[in-house]
């Protein structure tokens, strides 16, 4: 729910290695298509090398390869935390325990293997990661992304601290195997919950609006705000899990601070 956040703080174009850490709260579904919300505190850890290597919770581990002045692309490592049928996170400070997922198995962890490939052109930067579980969901998501980035402040025409903004449209598509996961009702699920079986089928599965800004505080520390809202759409928004116990609107917020080592 964060990777705007974090991921809209400037880039470490030295060739050096870089550590920030620092924290953050988060609001947020307590699951994906809940109506149901929590109070998250989650840790923001990243490490950079230049422009090339980099990894963090949100991120992920991966690589920038440049392909030219406006293309890179590389190796991407992700990680899916699942979903708990008791309705709880691990970073779960306040907000709803949903009992909306009673009767369902839980979905582990994921380890997400797949690529990258962003194009840079003035302002404007558009992304697409293309990812296969290997372990809990065991189905493939491409993720597209297309941010306008602007800084305002911290010039001479506009003096005062910069604010670094991002903001942009996003899209998910999922096969069958994802979306069955998260959104299908096996029959076990269907004695378990009362709610009927259903297979859901691949395809778009929600599309939305993110919004960030960074504020340096200092040469070391910074924060970061994040808001977005996304819509589940397809076979997803007709699970009657969502119709049902949840929401086919998502919203999301929160804030961080993160301090380079």
């Amino acid at each position: 729910m964060f990777v705007t956040a974090v991921s809209a703080q400037p880039a470490n174009d030295s060739e050096e290695w870089s550590f920030r850490v620092g924290g953050g709260a988060i609001w947020a579904p307590a699951f994906s298509g809940s109506s149901d919300y929590q109070l998250m505190i989650v840790p923001n850890i990243r490490l950079n090398y230049g422009a090339t290597f980099f990894a963090s919770l949100e991120q992920g581990i991966g690589y920038n390869f440049e392909i030219n002045s406006e293309w890179t692309a590389g190796p991407l490592i992700k990680f899916d935390f699942g979903r708990d049928a008791d309705g709880n996170s691990p970073f779960r400070v306040s907000g709803s325990k949903s009992k909306a997922l009673v009767g369902f198995k839980d979905i582990d962890s994921t380890i997400q293997v797949g690529v990258f490939a962003q194009f840079d052109r003035d302002s404007w930067s558009t992304k697409i990661e293309l990812l296969q579980g290997m372990n809990g969901h065991e189905g493939l998501i491409a993720d597209i992304s297309i941010d306008y980035k602007i800084q305002l402040g911290g010039s001479e025409a506009q003096p005062g601290p910069p604010l670094f903004i991002t903001t942009g449209p996003r899209l998910r598509w999922a096969d069958a195997d994802y979306t069955n996961t998260y959104y299908g009702i096996t029959a076990a699920d269907s004695l378990g919950s009362g709610l009927p079986t259903y297979t859901a089928a691949g395809g778009v599965t929600s599309f939305g609006w993110g919004f960030s800004v960074v504020m340096p505080l200092s040469q070391q520390m910074a924060i970061v705000g994040f808001a977005g809202i996304d819509k589940l759409v397809g076979d997803a928004a007709d699970s009657p899990l969502i119709i049902q116990h949840g929401s086919e609107n998502q919203l999301s917020g929160g804030v961080f601070l993160s301090y380079k080592m």
